[in-house]
């Protein structure tokens, strides 16, 4: 009875040992991932900061010629 107890809580604790492994490596499995996600932030941020100055620049653009042509009838 008493080998039946050390046996059974060997095996239980070679199970948790494989399941801490499994978990270690799940966790291994979704850091590349979670990197990815982050860079494609920072690529959307960096995408965002370039041409939100383009727009505003081609805006400024697009509404002078209006303007000087509405100054030239003065």
């Amino acid at each position: 009875m008493l080998n039946l107890r050390a046996e059974a809580d060997l095996l239980s604790s070679k199970i948790l040992k494989t399941q801490r492994a499994i978990f270690n490596q799940l966790n291994n499995f979704e850091q590349p991932n979670r990197q990815v996600a982050a860079l494609h932030g920072k690529h959307e941020d960096l995408i965002n900061q370039v041409t939100a100055p383009q727009m505003q620049q081609r805006n400024y653009y697009v509404d002078l010629d209006p303007r000087l042509k509405k100054l030239e009838t003065y």
